[in-house]
């Protein structure tokens, strides 16, 4: 991640989502079991070649949570899945 991210709107993000739902955005480690939500992510043009890491830094930064914790996978060319840890919580993104 660049050091010169503003990480607050994300943070701001993440804590909206535990106040409302007392939920976090990520399914929590061990509990893998609940319910999750898999959505799906496409992107335009791109200047840089997407990877799954880098899709992860997107998604962090901009939702919170954890990048590992998205499981982002390719679907397609530029078009990609990931997990979060409810469907309230994807409605709300």
């Amino acid at each position: 991640m660049e050091p010169h991210l503003d990480l607050q709107p994300c943070l701001n993000f993440q804590a909206f989502i535990w106040r409302k739902f007392g939920l976090p955005v990520n399914v929590r480690a061990g509990y893998e079991h609940e319910s999750f939500v898999w959505y799906v992510v496409s992107f335009g043009r791109c200047k840089s070649k997407l990877s799954l890491v880098s899709v992860g830094n997107f998604l962090q930064v901009t939702l919170g949570g954890q990048v590992v914790a998205f499981k982002v996978s390719l679907l397609h060319d530029r078009i990609f899945s990931f997990v979060v840890s409810s469907w309230q919580v994807g409605f709300q993104i």
